[in-house]
């Protein structure tokens, strides 16, 4: 395993303040283990720093005089003012030529653009499959188990610990990367990043902790003397206070008619229900939404409950009884309307009754919706199918659109903030609700809820969403640091704490300390606005 390392040190002075021995702030750039520093462009050069399943990059440009041609795919260490003081690592992901024409001069000069890619592509090389069913462990435990299993070359010694064991987490060609990325999710937010010593960093929304994460940023003040600009803003057009939650699909076994009370009655057999709430609550069905009730599963082979039942006299088309040996196979569901199948390929529903006629099985469909339409000889046997029950439509209406066989049937859940809608109502007029959809094929209704709460509890606030633009010379901003912001003394003194979601570092100035233009927020903003105010360089 590798030993994971810092991306930077903390301390290394401030802007003009640097004294014999010190660091001098300047760009160190290694190529194939060969420092290159001297022929790099550094005014021209960038390194930018993200996190969750974003790759941090760097792009480089090559002195026209220097006698290298970097090729794709070669090892890059970027750092400050030595290559162990790193600020990224990667590889090699495009090289550019750029050729141009010199004044009264038949030779064409050429400048080499190089861009670097962290360690992302290489982490994410190989596809996940995998199914945590009652894992009993913990969220951490599902990055390491995943990161064994399914990389190499890399550490996980900043994954930091969780609290939050789901019960089911299923994997379905997903890279790693979009794993963390959803297990972030579901631990409430935070981040996760490789640093440049490829050890793994995954955190929760409180940001890293020590020993792993980086010395805390400077707070951002009117005081602060590497702070050269900052801009804030709230961001009200990501407002959310409703979030439906999209999740895993299953597709109808028979055409549900639009008959409100037989649907009501006997539900909808489905192929799979594990992934639905096992005692009610929402499903979307062929582009409506529909209200269910408890989940009905066909037990696994080996379970105590019998899974069949035994026909003693011929069952005719048009039947709306069918006379077993016994009902005692479905007493685990007595009293609830049950989907069955037999081996002719009948699929109908009906209610068990075991205690006051253990021998029939009344009450089925004569028409349409789950009736016998093959005749089925004595002796034949009855399993019992995957169901919801009841169903019916979620606005309340009794008039819905007939869903065809082999329709979509997905995990549908509702995570609202009715306070917020309340606040805002106040604000802007009408009922103050701001719907949100996030569609995840791979969660069920457990995971769409955590999903659900996490993204309601970071969009929900109805003063806006605040984030942060600024440039300062502190070398401690790091993406998933938490910021301090303290400005007062003027008409719209702001006082928070934000995680650091970006940097990107400039090189303006040869021996000097970087720029860093960072943005911070509580959540991933989508690029929708851009913050009042010049930012300064």
């Amino acid at each position: 395993m590798l030993v994971g390392a810092h991306n930077a040190r903390s301390g290394l002075g401030r802007s003009g303040a640097f004294h014999s021995g010190a660091i001098v702030p300047n760009l160190v750039v290694e190529i194939q283990g060969v420092d290159r520093s001297s022929v790099i462009m550094m005014a021209d050069a960038r390194v930018s720093l993200a996190r969750n399943n974003q790759a941090s990059t760097a792009h480089l440009s090559i002195k026209p005089s220097a006698a290298i041609v970097p090729t794709v795919g070669q090892s890059v260490v970027i750092g400050l003012g030595s290559s162990s003081n790193r600020l990224m690592a990667g590889q090699v992901s495009y090289v550019t030529h750029n050729r141009r024409k010199l004044p009264a001069s038949p030779w064409m000069e050429s400048i080499i653009s190089v861009d670097v890619w962290d360690w992302l592509t290489l982490f994410n090389r190989r596809l996940v499959n995998k199914v945590y069913r009652e894992f009993g462990a913990t969220l951490d435990a599902i990055v390491r188990d995943v990161m064994d299993l399914f990389t190499s070359g890399f550490s996980y010694d900043s994954v930091q610990a969780s609290a939050v064991v789901p019960s089911l987490f299923t994997i379905e060609d997903e890279t790693p990367g979009q794993v963390l990325t959803r297990l972030v999710q579901l631990n409430g937010g935070g981040g996760w990043y490789i640093d440049p010593s490829r050890d793994v960093h995954w955190f929760g929304p409180s940001g890293e902790t020590s020993p792993h994460m980086h010395s805390a940023p400077q707070t951002i003040a009117a005081s602060q003397g590497q702070l050269l600009s900052f801009a804030s803003g709230n961001e009200g057009r990501q407002i959310r206070n409703r979030v439906i939650v999209k999740g895993r699909s299953t597709r109808t076994l028979v055409t549900v008619p639009n008959d409100y009370d037989g649907v009501v009655a006997w539900g909808v057999p489905l192929e799979e229900v594990t992934m639905f709430h096992p005692t009610g609550g929402m499903v979307n069905l062929g582009g409506q939404i529909f209200d269910h009730g408890a989940r009905i599963q066909a037990p696994d082979v080996g379970d105590d409950i019998p899974t069949v039942a035994t026909t003693d006299a011929v069952a005719n088309v048009g039947d709306t009884s069918i006379s077993v040996v016994t009902s005692a196979a479905f007493t685990g569901v007595l009293g609830s309307a049950v989907w069955v199948t037999d081996p002719t390929g009948n699929l109908f529903a009906c209610i068990p009754n075991f205690i006051t006629d253990p021998t029939a099985l009344p009450s089925i469909p004569a028409s349409g919706y789950g009736s016998i339409k093959i005749e089925i000889p004595s002796g034949s046997l009855l399993t019992l199918v995957n169901s919801l029950k009841p169903i019916a439509p979620h606005d309340g209406a009794v008039v819905f659109e007939e869903i065809p066989q082999g329709e979509t049937a997905r995990v549908r859940v509702m995570v609202e903030d009715t306070t917020g809608q309340t606040n805002l109502a106040a604000i802007e007029g009408g009922d103050g609700i701001h719907e949100h959809l996030i569609d995840d094929s791979d969660a069920t209704y457990l995971d769409a809820e955590e999903i659900g709460q996490a993204d309601l509890d970071a969009f929900a606030d109805a003063t806006g969403i605040l984030q942060g633009d600024w440039t300062t010379e502190d070398m401690n901003a790091f993406p998933g640091g938490r910021q301090v912001i303290n400005i007062s003394g003027t008409t719209d003194d702001l006082s928070a704490t934000r995680t650091i979601e970006t940097v990107e570092i400039t090189f303006p100035v040869t021996n000097y300390l970087p720029h860093r233009r960072c943005t911070a927020a509580d959540v991933k903003l989508a690029e929708l606005m851009v913050l009042a105010g010049p930012v300064v360089e």
